[in-house]
């Protein structure tokens, strides 16, 4: 990481995986028994836009999964859903940590440090309002997020003019959700699925777009693959979030 602007990719990578409220999603075919699934995935996102941490700011942002993942320390993805009849629930979990350091290009800063540990959580119900061919859920639920950022500052070439600092500053906000997902057969093993959601609450704004394409392996694996679009606006006092995030990503799940 070359400079204070790639640095700051560390603040808003914690929002690359907001709900995998379309991944879950595996048969369109209705009956009154109980159905779940269990799917880790991973999100292979690249992003752009602005994020500002009190004075600091990141003059703007862009960044490929390349750049975030050689700053990947920890990180957890999954979806739990349990489905009976026409109703049914779905949990997104994710939890990433991720560390940084480098030179900024202004000579009175020196080398910057940053650590992020965030997690976000999404709890929804939904109802099936259509079936055969097309399955069409609507989906309505809440969202929790907690981020904590750490960021160290060492002077730099005056350092009597601008001494080092240390910055620490946290941020959780709760939001309510409302989605639409659609799944339509293409054959025994193949599908498409669609899925979209609006949040609103502690944040200003967040809107999600997911497109896929899902193959059964066997009765009890199925393969999800396909393009996720987030945006999100959010800040407090402090910590200030405006970024767009996109790429493919990959889910293997069990259903049963």
């Amino acid at each position: 990481m070359r400079s204070i602007q790639a640095l700051s990719l560390v603040f808003v990578v914690s929002f690359m995986l907001a709900a995998g409220a379309a991944a879950a999603e595996t048969s369109p075919h209705q009956d009154d028994g109980w159905h779940f699934a269990v799917i880790p995935y991973l999100w292979l996102a690249g992003l752009d836009g602005d994020v500002r941490s009190g004075r600091f700011s990141s003059g703007g942002v862009e960044a490929s999964f390349d750049d975030l993942f050689d700053n990947l320390e920890a990180a957890f993805m999954g979806v739990f859903e349990a489905r009976k009849g026409r109703w049914g629930a779905l949990f997104d979990v994710m939890y990433i940590d991720i560390s940084g350091s480098g030179d900024a290009p202004d000579s009175l800063i020196g080398e910057v440090d940053v650590d992020l540990k965030q997690g976000m959580y999404s709890l929804a119900g939904f109802y099936r309002a259509l079936e055969m061919p097309l399955a069409l859920d609507f989906l309505a639920g809440a969202r929790y997020a907690d981020l904590s950022v750490d960021l160290d500052v060492a002077p730099g070439k005056y350092p009597q003019l601008l001494k080092g600092r240390s910055v620490s500053d946290n941020m959780d906000w709760w939001n309510a959700f409302l989605g639409l997902r659609a799944l339509y057969p293409l054959g025994k093993r193949w599908s498409l699925a669609g899925y979209t959601d609006f949040g609103f609450g502690g944040s200003d704004t967040t809107f999600q777009v997911i497109g896929a394409i899902k193959f059964k392996m066997t009765a009890h694996f199925v393969l999800d693959a396909g393009y996720r679009y987030l945006y999100l606006d959010a800040d407090d006092n402090e910590l200030v979030y405006d970024m767009s995030i996109g790429g493919p990503f990959l889910g293997l799940g069990i259903v049963f």
